[in-house]
């Protein structure tokens, strides 16, 4: 034998995120897409949007295992990144407390 050994499994398996867009965005910092999609561990931020508008948090997402995550939860985000109307209001309801932290929804007041 000449001590080389034939590869039956996978060495690796990718999990890239699908490429996103943002509506209203003016700066959205995002390395290339490859074919539509992002590698993981490929970091994008939502820091401006056009006048009247404003990113919506999280502004910062990671590709991981597939799925975009909140940088600072480590949890998968139900939406990417959004430019929201600055006028949004929240009702004092949908305000975060000690025990519902993670996720805050508001609805616009027009």
């Amino acid at each position: 034998s000449d001590g080389n050994q034939e590869v039956t499994d996978r060495v690796c398996s990718a999990q890239p995120c699908e490429e996103f867009t943002v509506a209203m965005a003016t700066t959205l910092d995002c390395p290339d897409a490859i074919q539509g999609f992002h590698n993981e561990n490929d970091t994008c931020t939502l820091s401006e949007c056009e006048t009247h508008y404003v990113p919506q948090v999280p502004s910062t997402v990671q590709c991981q295992e597939g799925e975009w995550t909140d940088v600072e939860t480590k949890t998968p985000v139900v939406e990417t990144p959004q430019c929201i109307p600055a006028n949004m209001t929240c009702a004092k309801e949908d305000l975060p407390t000690a025990l519902n932290m993670v996720e805050m929804q508001c609805n616009a007041s027009m």
